[in-house]
């Protein structure tokens, strides 16, 4: 069309196209009264070709309709340049969509104000960038298969766990409210991609205990562990023996019971709800870090529990159990925490 760009981008340049927006009968015009032959392939003439129907009895026709060859230009460049409108609109929304997201996680879901996760036209093509991105452009969508993953959203919003095969040993796992994508060959892989070159795992060790009256424990780990955090108790329960004391996943101690500070003197819930409500994703609760005994047959109390960071604005943090947290700065016991950051080669530990 005569509105379009007159340039066009190319990974090592811009390619001029200076002919783009002159219509033929302009040039035909041109070389007449400068006396110069036009030439034109025989093929053109016949309709053996699809892009010969269309220019030979298509767009007739569509003149026609529009009221002459100008009317029908102007027509078709409106609707170009409201597409690229809409176009550029909606990659704009899309990226704010992943820009909100923590880079290298899972696609995350959002909920609509129905309660209801939300698939529309900003959200796949968010997801769709985000697959790009994610498998370094390995897998690319069509629409037919971004819809198929719409409508499996949509259509069955109460299944929070399911599995699409997308083509090519590709597939689309939903797990709550996070989408992942992976290769077939890595059903006992314990990584969600293998194009990652590598990843970074966060994990928590105690390096120290000590008390008012005294240093009651103390180990010191390899420099690895960089990121030290002090949490202050004023007591512990009765049954917990300090030289028990770790720092665990939730799935590996089941969901245990807490009471965030904020909630003291009620009663405890399972620390999954208190997860849920500060918005942690189904698919991270499973591995939030508690502090509590490791041989806790008792009580199952998690004495504090780690929010990750989950959004773009939350800095990860722990919570202390309200029932043995400290007043006013008068604490009984001191435990000292320290974050370990590793890169993992994921391809080093794939399943051949």
């Amino acid at each position: 069309g005569a509105d379009r760009d007159a340039t066009s981008k190319h990974s090592v340049g811009y390619f001029a196209k200076p002919m783009l927006g002159v219509r033929k009968s302009c040039v035909m015009d041109y070389l007449r009264s400068n006396l110069i032959q036009w030439r034109e392939d025989e093929s053109n003439s016949t309709n053996k070709y699809k892009r010969n129907k269309v220019r030979n009895e298509l767009i007739p026709l569509l003149r026609d309709i529009a009221g002459g060859e100008s009317a029908l230009q102007k027509r078709i460049s409106n609707i170009e340049q409201q597409s690229r409108q809409i176009s550029n609109d909606l990659s704009m929304r899309a990226k704010k969509y992943l820009d909100s997201m923590p880079r290298d996680t899972p696609f995350i879901l959002r909920k609509s104000k129905g309660g209801v996760e939300k698939f529309g036209l900003v959200e796949q093509e968010a997801f769709h960038l985000w697959v790009t991105r994610m498998t370094k452009k390995e897998l690319q969508f069509s629409y037919e298969q971004i819809i198929r993953i719409r409508d499996q959203i949509q259509l069955h919003p109460d299944r929070l766990q399911w599995t699409l095969d997308v083509g090519d040993s590709w597939r689309v796992r939903r797990d709550g409210e996070a989408l992942v994508v992976m290769k077939n060959e890595e059903d006992n892989f314990d990584h969600w991609y293998k194009f990652q070159n590598a990843t970074t795992i966060q994990s928590w060790k105690i390096t120290s205990i000590e008390s008012k009256a005294g240093e009651l424990k103390k180990q010191i780990y390899d420099e690895a562990f960089t990121n030290m955090v002090e949490l202050r108790f004023s007591n512990f329960p009765c049954h917990v023996d300090t030289s028990t004391l770790a720092v665990q996943k939730l799935k590996d101690v089941g969901n245990m019971k807490f009471v965030p500070p904020w909630k003291k003197g009620r009663s405890a819930i399972k620390v999954k709800e208190f997860l849920r409500g500060q918005k942690i994703p189904l698919h991270l609760r499973n591995d939030a870090w508690v502090v509590c005994s490791s041989d806790d047959h008792l009580s199952h109390t998690a004495m504090a529990v780690y929010l990750d960071q989950t959004s773009g604005n939350r800095k990860g943090e722990w919570v202390v159990h309200a029932d043995f947290g400290h007043d006013n700065n008068t604490f009984s016991i001191r435990v000292t925490l320290e974050s370990c950051q590793k890169n993992v080669d994921i391809n080093a530990h794939r399943t051949q």
